[in-house]
């Protein structure tokens, strides 16, 4: 491949370029919101190195900013508490959600393939932010060397927070991760963005600052209005010099909190990030409508903000659950007059639901309502520490989306019933007049989607 570089490379066991041709074939399946809209905002659940390299047909050289959140090679299984609704006391059970153990030449050529679709999908003037932990950043940055070239590297950010790790018994606590830039081209569109410290902030309070950098003659006014103020600007003591109150320019160093337990946009997923640290990255590489892409999903921040700037997205993941629980965010993350809208592609070899379905559904309609039933499966229920036979079956779904016109191919939902964390989905639904073959995703706790079709009498 001509536009790989060939002045900074790393070697390891197996390593080649990708093909950048593919058979997987991803199609619409679901569409959320208005239809029209829902095309340019999209969940792909599958490999991303096959999605991208689906995407490349429609999207080479158009993405103007990927968000990058891969496998760190942390040796670890990353699990997610799960949570029976509307059962305050019920103690909740761990599920791996992917482990993250790595031999180290498949690291490598893992995150070496995405890399270089990536570059191909980039605009000219499109950015690339790769996060990183200190065990394999510097092996990504030569690889974003190689790939990108060392001459269209803009930045390592270092994102800082403050926890409690464990005592380790030689080094420092480490309370950060890094952010990798880069460019496509030594032209990428940049926003500076201003941030106001502590410092500024009690200066603004202030009003004027005596000095800053003018002497000891110099006024800087912050607040020309404050009778304080005023009265120094009027004793004709000082030489006055206007500043607004816009902050200062952002460093490569981002101070931003890990999230609250009890914040509002916490998800429970094991590897989420604050949405502070993605609107950054928005704000400062994207116009609104610009095209994002975040190819490792997760619980979908990426897209959540993206959706929130007014930006088109496209999100990507393997795990089902990723899938699920990004559906549930985006429609529940924007008032009512900017519902989200967005469509949802899966490939043909998709499957729904685990080998052994957890639990039946059942589904029936009189006078003129939808009513659901549930029966759960005994391991299920003692997977949950339920010994009881008295149970209520919602307890166990996570959401319910209704089509009142499924089609058969692509589910069209216009009854999103998603509860929150202490409260059930209703189970009982009024039928619209002329509803005819209705279509049912019902999404339990453990990530599986379960999609039935009724009649309606």
């Amino acid at each position: 491949m001509s536009s790989i570089q060939e002045m900074f490379q790393i070697h390891w066991q197996n390593k080649h370029v990708p093909e950048l041709t593919g058979s997987s074939s991803f199609k619409l399946r679901s569409s959320l919101g208005d239809s029209e809209r829902a095309t340019n905002h999209r969940l792909y659940c599958g490999d991303n190195l096959q999605v991208m390299i689906h995407l490349l047909d429609e999207y080479r050289n158009q993405i103007q900013m990927i968000y990058l959140d891969p496998p760190f090679d942390s040796d670890t299984d990353y699990k997610m508490r799960i949570s029976l609704h509307g059962v305050s006391k019920h103690q909740p059970i761990e599920q791996v959600q992917f482990a993250d153990s790595w031999s180290k030449d498949a690291y490598l050529q893992f995150i070496y393939e995405r890399l270089i679709v990536c570059r191909e999908l980039l605009r000219e003037d499109g950015t690339i932010y790769v996060h990183c932990d200190p065990k394999r950043n510097y092996l990504i940055r030569c690889m974003m060397d190689e790939v990108f070239g060392n001459e269209q590297f803009i930045n390592e950010i270092v994102w800082h927070y403050e926890k409690w790790t464990a005592k380790s018994v030689v080094g420092f606590q480490r309370n950060h991760d890094t952010i990798l830039v880069y460019g496509k081209t030594n032209h990428p569109k940049f926003y500076a963005q201003k941030h106001i410290t502590e410092n500024l902030r009690n200066k603004y309070k202030k009003g004027y600052l005596i000095g800053g950098g003018y002497g000891p003659k110099g006024l800087v006014v912050y607040d020309p209005e404050k009778p304080i103020v005023k009265k120094k600007i009027a004793s004709g003591k000082y030489k006055v010099h206007y500043a607004q109150m816009e902050g200062k320019p952002l460093s490569d160093v981002w101070n931003i909190p890990i999230i609250n337990p009890m914040a509002r946009e916490r998800t429970g997923y094991p590897t989420q990030k604050p949405e502070e640290l993605l609107q950054r990255m928005i704000q400062s590489s994207t116009d609104e409508d610009d095209i994002i892409l975040d190819a490792f999903m997760g619980c979908g921040t990426a897209l959540a903000v993206a959706q929130k700037e007014g930006r088109r997205f496209i999100g990507i993941d393997s795990n089902r659950r990723a899938i699920q629980m990004t559906t549930k965010r985006l429609l529940q993350c924007m008032p009512e007059e900017h519902s989200a809208a967005f469509g949802i592609y899966l490939d043909d070899t998709y499957n729904t639901t685990d080998n052994q379905q957890p639990w039946i559904v059942k589904c029936s309609s009189s006078h003129g309502m939808l009513m659901i039933d549930g029966q759960i499966e005994q391991s299920s229920l003692h997977r949950m520490h339920i010994h009881s036979k008295k149970y209520d079956w919602r307890w166990f779904v996570d959401a319910i989306y209704i089509d009142w016109h499924y089609n058969g191919e692509v589910f069209k939902p216009s009854v999103y019933d998603i509860p929150g964390r202490n409260a059930l989905v209703l189970g009982t639904y009024p039928v619209p007049e002329h509803a005819s073959d209705i279509g049912i995703c019902i999404v339990d706790i453990w990530g599986n989607s379960i999609k039935i079709s009724h009649q309606s009498s």
